[in-house]
């Protein structure tokens, strides 16, 4: 098992601490199954992902935003995502949540939406300068 500590500039706050701790519980070519333990919000900017997923709530949950809905996301819920589904995971009371989570192979580049507007992450770090 594998374990990655993310800090940066994908959470919300101190982006020296850990906003999400990742367990590679499975590492296959195509797939990897994941824990995740949300530490922080996401950063204000919605974003995307490289592969498509699924996420089974584990504890706490945590609200899902959209350009076009915020929804509360229940431990136990299985939800699937594909890579462009765009959102920003907002915990309860900034208190951890976990998640279980399948990812499927690499697609694409993943990347941030300012003002509606799609960067690629290494260029939005560049620019947020973390």
């Amino acid at each position: 098992m594998k374990k990655t500590i993310i800090t940066g500039c994908e959470g919300r706050g101190d982006s020296n601490s850990p906003y999400l701790t990742r367990y590679t519980l499975i590492e296959r070519k195509n797939w990897q199954l994941c824990l995740h333990i949300f530490h922080r919000s996401d950063h204000v900017d919605l974003h995307d992902h490289p592969w498509d997923f699924v996420t089974w709530v584990l504890w706490r949950g945590y609200i899902d935003e959209t350009p076009k809905s915020r929804r509360r996301i229940w431990p136990g819920m299985i939800l699937y995502r594909p890579a462009k589904h765009i959102h920003r995971v907002e915990l309860i009371d900034e208190k951890p949540a976990v998640t279980l989570v399948w990812m499927g192979k690499r697609k694409r580049v993943w990347g941030f939406y300012e003002k509606g507007i799609w960067s690629a992450f290494f260029d939005y770090f560049k620019k947020k300068r973390c």
